[in-house]
């Protein structure tokens, strides 16, 4: 079992990575929102998941242990492979996700490609438990950034729903949301939204 691999980031693809080491180049699945801070050439640390399938291997990697255990735990829940599982995390990332599941926030978990409302439901049954238990979270205490109370929680998820409709991707635009709400958590979704807008921009 490959549960670390620290080697030499030799090419970025669509999902994944080839780290070469020990003269050997694994194929790596990550999150895609890791894929741009990822540089070919550079010493690159992943925390691993080697999964055997009938008609071969794959490895997922994440940076660090406890978006390792997030991912199986969202893949243990029946129905959600560990594509799937990387999906989730792809798009909503650890923080937003865990939040949903805490808040129960279907809508938001539908957003990931491929899982619909039921699933969504199964998603936050099974995991909104296990997930208090493994990461100590409670209702109150999922963060976004830094912050901490569900109504900023609730404006994440309109603001994206609202930058989705004009194209953009949540995985291109939660960090820019996560900054400017922290910043200005007193603002309203309109002015959440122009100020995204306008960072994205460049202004």
């Amino acid at each position: 079992m490959i549960s670390y691999i620290k080697g030499t980031m030799i090419f970025v693809n669509e999902e994944s990575i080839v780290v070469e080491t020990g003269g050997i180049g694994y194929e790596i699945y990550v999150p895609t929102k890791h894929l741009n801070s990822l540089v070919k050439g550079q010493t690159t640390e992943l925390h691993t998941h080697y999964h055997l399938k009938e008609d071969g291997v794959q490895l997922f990697g994440f940076p660090n242990a406890n978006e390792l255990k997030l991912f199986k735990l969202i893949f243990s829940v029946s129905g959600i492979g560990p594509k799937g599982a990387l999906a989730v995390l792809s798009t909503l990332g650890v923080d937003q996700f865990s939040h949903a599941i805490m808040v129960e926030d279907v809508k938001t978990i539908t957003r990931v490609p491929g899982v619909g409302k039921k699933t969504a439901q199964r998603l936050v049954i099974e995991l909104k438990d296990r997930l208090a238990k493994n990461f100590s979270l409670s209702q109150a205490t999922v963060s976004y950034g830094g912050s901490s109370s569900t109504v900023e929680g609730s404006l994440i998820g309109e603001a994206l729903e609202a930058l989705e409709a004009l194209g953009y991707s949540s995985a291109e635009v939660m960090p820019v949301v996560n900054k400017v709400i922290v910043s200005s958590p007193n603002a309203g979704i309109e002015n959440i939204i122009r100020q995204v807008l306008k960072q994205l921009a460049g202004h």
